[in-house]
């Protein structure tokens, strides 16, 4: 951040604040969807077809299940935080092109079925603080990021079909 903006306090709360507020809304969408009798599901990426283009504002933010949820949930909020820190008020600008962008070469390459959660978003956020690493030369930003790819434990193996109900295709767009 340039010097002569917010105080790094201030700014290191407004950033949590964000980064929580970002991870309450999946949580919050996973307690409300029980109770509405809808297929939720449908909300997300359907590829190749128009009805699934309403997933690429949708989808990050539906989860199948609490374990789906969760896996999402945590690297959302620190890798949203990073994110913050890198682009200050651009972050939504950042966060709706990567879901955008994202989310069309899912529809794009994606197999017939809904593909829905919020490691997409994920994947992409990866990526750009990656990105952003390497030309800022921020190692720290790097090692960071690298140790929460590292704590998120399945990125890598993300990327790769191996698993029938998991999105590979949602990962590598991300």
């Amino acid at each position: 951040m340039l010097k002569g903006s917010k105080p790094a306090f201030q700014l290191l709360i407004t950033n949590s604040i964000a980064s929580v507020l970002i991870m309450l809304l999946p949580m919050l969408v996973f307690v409300w969807m029980p109770g509405h009798a809808a297929p939720w599901y449908e909300l997300g990426i359907y590829p190749r077809e128009w009805k699934g283009l309403i997933g690429l504002i949708f989808a990050p933010v539906i989860h199948q299940n609490t374990t789906h949820l969760f896996s999402n949930v945590l690297p959302l909020g620190v890798l949203s935080f990073l994110s913050l820190w890198m682009v200050g008020r651009r972050f939504f600008w950042l966060s709706l092109g990567l879901m955008l962008l994202g989310g069309l070469l899912t529809w794009f390459i994606g197999r017939p079925s809904y593909h829905i959660g919020g490691s997409g978003l994920v994947y992409g956020y990866v990526g750009f603080l990656i990105s952003a690493g390497i030309i800022a030369e921020n190692t720290r930003l790097l090692a960071i990021t690298l140790l929460t790819v590292f704590l998120y434990g399945s990125m890598v193996w993300g990327l790769l079909p191996l698993m029938p109900d998991v999105s590979f295709e949602s990962h590598l767009s991300g």
